[in-house]
């Protein structure tokens, strides 16, 4: 990796502007880096606004894309107490 980490709230603010921008290529690619981000530092960003961004870009998207929804399904319900 060249340059500085992700932090959650950059590569939040890069997805949303290509979102927003229409930029696929840019989405898929920033999508494919999740991995590297430190997204256990902001659980309420990542629940509340970033995974309804991904949904809708799911949702909206033509083509298959790559979400590492696995990735946040499991740090979302790893604090859920399922009692």
């Amino acid at each position: 990796m060249v340059g500085l980490a992700w932090t959650l709230y950059t590569w939040f603010m890069s997805l949303q502007t290509a979102y927003l921008t229409h930029r696929k290529p840019i989405i898929q690619s920033l999508l494919n880096e999740f991995h590297s981000v430190e997204y256990h530092s902001n659980p309420d960003l990542l629940i509340d606004y970033i995974l309804p961004l991904m949904l809708d870009i799911f949702k909206e998207s033509k083509v298959p894309i790559a979400i590492p929804f696995t990735s946040i399904y499991v740090f979302a319900f790893a604090f859920t107490n399922l009692d």
